[in-house]
This record gives structure tokens, C-alpha cells and sequence, in this order.
């Protein structure tokens, strides 16, 4: 199993993205984004404060091979 990592491809800090990429590689970070509103619309601040720790605390994933830059650009 993979590690939980934060994606390059972020909109603020990019956990939703590294959730998304951890789940499935092929699934569309826009889901887990719109999951992640929806329940910060009922429980604003748990949601904000565990989005602010995995900000902090997960690493952001590296990129080795140029045909993997391609692949998510």
C-alpha cells in the first residue's frame, strides 16, 4: 500500500489531491474536494483544523522520472 502524501497538483495545499491520488490513481481530485465542502459545511471546524494538520504534517510527493512530470501535467 502507498504512502499518504500531499499531491503537486493543488488548489490550496493539495491533501484532497494526495487523498485522492492515495485511494486510486485514476480517481479525479474534484471529488474528494467536493466531499471534503460538503462535510466542512456541517462540521466547519474539524474539518478545518484536520485539514490544516495534514497540510503541516504530510510530505509533498516527488517526482523522479521526467515521464512521470508528463504523466501529471
Amino acid at each position: 500500500m502507498s504512502t499518504l502524501k500531499k499531491s503537486k497538483k493543488r488548489v490550496i495545499a493539495g491533501v484532497c489531491g494526495g487523498i485522492a491520488k492515495w485511494l486510486d490513481p485514476d480517481i479525479n481530485p474534484v471529488g474528494i474536494r467536493l466531499l471534503w465542502f460538503f462535510i466542512a459545511i456541517l462540521h466547519p471546524w474539524t474539518m478545518l483544523i484536520t485539514y490544516l494538520f495534514l497540510a503541516a504534517t504530510l510530505r509533498t510527493e516527488v517526482v523522479l522520472f521526467t515521464e512521470e512530470k508528463e504523466k501529471t501535467v
